[in-house]
């Protein structure tokens, strides 16, 4: 039996430039990330790169440091 509702939502999966504005950061860093580390998990959906809002709350969660010498990886 499948848990899936067929009234259950599904998120609103946000651009590149969108993703870019909620995180503050410079344009092409999320391009430059999924190239490198893909430190922020990424849906691919044809030629187009989306972002799970969840997924971004996460990676700043995971960003946060207490100070300067908070080393975590």
């Amino acid at each position: 039996m499948s848990t899936d509702s067929p009234h259950e939502t599904i998120e609103r999966l946000l651009t590149s430039d969108e993703a870019e504005v909620l995180l503050n950061v410079h344009h092409g860093f999320l391009a430059k990330d999924r190239v490198g580390t893909a430190r922020i998990p990424f849906v691919k959906i044809g030629r187009s790169v989306k972002y799970k809002p969840s997924d971004l709350r996460r990676f700043i969660e995971r960003s946060t440091r207490a100070s300067t010498s908070d080393i975590r990886e």
